[in-house]
């Protein structure tokens, strides 16, 4: 179509040159107003042709705008933000710290007695076991032939247990372990029993004190040693000159201050004391003593000596 304008448009052209030259004067006017027309027809229309054309540039133009700016965005969010400066650090307050007690086991868990050993000395006796869950143990422990009855023990709540006691030489004794946990849950051991070794060795006699009453009526020989020991004393007191002056024997008497007596002393002891009344004559007298002492196994020693009374240190007896 734009090529058949084209071809029309030429002998209009012609026309119009043909009307000035052939009527002059108001027809070329006319001819003249119409070519203008036409003429600022066609430039309107190359004007929107050249607005579309700068509108779609200026729409592609948009889009690249706005994908540089989607690709700055995204850049953005990659970069690390810029550092701001630190607070002051201000001092940590100090708070207390509180522990909270671990509840016990519950009882649903077993208890067992493990480990138990007993270790047997001449004088003592070391008793260690261990329980499954932390307990309270109670070992019970009884001679043969004694009239003195059972030795009962408790240890500490936990699952390490120790316990010790005195022994004899040479003995056996029986013992039963029990276990008390949480919740009432216990269990015992089966009865066992141990033999301690033999003691042949004599007790070792340190010191020999003795002192006077503040009464002056008495005399207190206390014998160290180092193990418990019991025995008997010969005495005399030596006068000057020396007539007939006979031995007496004391065997395990101690003074009892509350009944305020002489009694028999069976327990083994150190120090192991005797009393003995003083004779009310002191000037130029002479305490002479002879001890025989045992050890609980019946190893023995002896010692012998004398003193002035009249040198004796006064003590309250």
């Amino acid at each position: 179509m734009k090529d058949q304008k084209g071809f029309i448009q030429i002998p209009i052209l012609i026309a119009i040159i043909a009307g000035v030259l052939v009527l002059g004067g108001g027809a070329y006017y006319t001819a003249v107003k119409i070519a203008s027309k036409k003429v600022e027809k066609l430039e309107n229309e190359n004007k929107r042709i050249q607005e579309k054309s700068e509108i779609e540039a200026l729409k592609t133009e948009l889009e690249n705008l706005k994908e540089a700016g989607k690709k700055t965005e995204d850049n953005t969010k990659n970069t690390s933000p810029i550092s701001q400066p630190k607070p002051i650090s201000q001092p940590k307050q100090q708070i207390p710290q509180v522990t909270i007690p671990t509840p016990l086991i519950s009882s649903t868990a077993k208890l067992t007695i493990e480990n138990i050993v007993a270790i047997p000395s001449i004088s003592a006796t070391l008793f260690k076991w261990n329980t499954s869950i932390p307990s309270v143990g109670r070992i019970t422990i009884w001679p043969t032939n004694t009239p003195t009855g059972n030795l009962i023990i408790i240890t500490n709540l936990g699952t390490a247990h120790e316990a010790t006691m005195s022994s004899i030489a040479s003995k056996k004794y029986f013992y039963l372990i029990e276990a008390n946990a949480f919740g009432g849950t216990s269990v015992s051991s089966e009865q066992r029993e141990f033999t301690t070794p033999a003691d042949t060795v004599a007790p070792t006699i340190s010191e020999i004190k003795i002192a006077s009453g503040l009464n002056q009526t008495v005399l207190k020989i206390m014998i160290f040693a180092d193990e418990e020991i019991r025995g008997s004393m010969s005495y005399r007191y030596l006068y000057s000159p020396e007539v007939g002056n006979q031995w007496e024997s004391e065997s395990n008497l101690v003074y009892d201050k509350e009944i305020k007596k002489f009694v028999a002393d069976l327990e083994y002891r150190s120090p192991y004391t005797f009393t003995v009344v003083r004779p009310a004559y002191n000037d130029n007298t002479e305490f002479e003593y002879k001890l025989l002492m045992r050890d609980a196994s019946g190893n023995t020693v002896s010692k012998e000596g004398k003193t002035k009374i009249s040198s004796l240190a006064k003590e309250s007896l």
